[in-house]
């Protein structure tokens, strides 16, 4: 073998090595919605576990459930274009590869969430949140204090929208007006309750708001997400200030 094809056969280095597989995160962020949404959930329960200050060992199954549901994504994603690849036409076989692959990202995202409920509900760590003197001070306010929050939302959410898109149309546009004030209203529940199960619950309920939007192909992943920040961090600051 010649020495240009022995130099042509060398295995790339690490660096290179380390740049084709952010490539392949990228391309799985960038073509994938469930990957998005699998990515923005992992920094939303990572964030959680911080002011929950979990034992390392409780944040290292917290760590290991997301991995896992992230992997087997990575995993879906390349077993599909694998199949589309190699079969050109719809055949029963390529399709049963996917579901197949389907199948265990479903089934460790039920494990992962399964694990996350051990960790987070059956050791206490919310409780502690429930005794916390700043949700109780903030449950001490009256109730239009909520009117004002709401209303402050909605007019951020619409500037926003106004210098952000060229053509402002109410409908669609970052941000997401309806997903700013569910999870807005999420925030308020759990602070007016001081019950984080009853904030849970509530939680699920705006989230699928936002559900509804992009399903609707009114907003994207990314503006509803921005909804939800921009209700949820807005709520916390306003009431944060009349402490």
């Amino acid at each position: 073998m010649s020495e240009k094809n022995i130099k042509g056969n060398k295995k790339p280095d690490i660096v290179r090595s380390f740049e084709y597989a952010l490539r392949g995160v990228f391309y799985a962020l960038k073509t994938q919605r469930n990957m998005r949404i699998h990515m923005i959930l992992a920094v939303l329960v990572l964030t959680v576990s911080l002011f929950l200050r979990l034992s390392r060992f409780d944040m290292g199954l917290v760590v290991i459930a997301i991995s896992v549901v992230l992997i087997t994504e990575l995993i879906n994603t390349a077993c599909e274009l694998t199949v589309d690849m190699v079969s050109g036409k719809h055949k029963p076989a390529a399709k049963r590869v996917k579901d197949l692959s389907a199948g265990a990202v479903f089934f460790s995202s039920v494990c992962a969430g399964a694990l996350g409920y051990l960790v987070f509900f059956t050791r206490g760590s919310f409780e502690a949140l429930e005794k916390s003197i700043v949700i109780q001070r903030i449950s001490e306010y009256p109730p239009h204090i909520a009117a004002v929050v709401l209303f402050v939302i909605i007019v951020f959410s619409v500037l926003l929208k106004v210098f952000k898109e060229k053509n402002f149309n109410i409908r669609g546009g970052m941000p997401s007006i309806h997903t700013a004030v569910a999870f807005s209203l999420s925030a308020m529940i759990y602070i007016v309750s001081a019950n984080i199960y009853v904030f849970i619950l509530s939680f699920f309920l705006a989230s699928m708001v936002g559900q509804t939007r992009v399903s609707a192909g009114i907003h994207s992943i990314w503006q509803v997400a921005a909804g939800a920040l921009i209700g949820l961090a807005a709520t916390v600051w306003i009431f944060q200030l009349i402490l």
